[in-house]
């Protein structure tokens, strides 16, 4: 694999942790960023099914679905 020379200016706190997270796994740290960028990768490929899609937002989003459940559950068994 060709590789290409990269450097990062992060906050200081940031790079500690990544390099105390890369010490304390036995990774390499731009091992761990790889990791990441393959990551991203997979995510921005996933397209859910269209017949996923098509549920998509139809339950409102300030229900509360345990209240809603046992409504339904209690509705049931009259």
């Amino acid at each position: 694999m060709k590789t290409a020379e990269l450097t990062l200016r992060l906050p200081e706190a940031e790079a500690l942790f990544l390099q105390g997270f890369a010490e304390k796994h036995k990774v390499p740290v731009s091992e761990l960023i790889v990791y990441f960028i393959e990551h991203l990768r997979k995510v921005e490929r996933y397209n859910p099914h269209p017949d996923i899609q098509k549920f998509a937002g139809i339950i409102p989003a300030g229900l509360d679905v345990v209240t809603a459940y046992y409504d339904h559950v209690e509705d049931k068994h009259k």
